[in-house]
């Protein structure tokens, strides 16, 4: 599948990467700031999708 990101602040700015079965994909620094991400819906899916989200919350 595809993970697509866009600039926060120049939304036609958009980037498209391709993603093999099992990729990790670590968004941090300057694309974590400044770009919004997605994942495309696909008309035909063989099996689930899984998303893992990881944060630090300083309390």
């Amino acid at each position: 599948g595809d993970f697509v990101v866009r600039r926060k602040d120049e939304k036609d700015q958009k980037l498209i990467i391709p993603l093999k079965h099992g990729t990790l994909l670590v968004m941090s620094g300057e694309l974590q700031q400044f770009w919004e991400h997605s994942v495309p819906k696909r008309k035909k899916v063989s099996g689930s999708r899984f998303n893992l989200t990881f944060r630090n919350i300083g309390i």
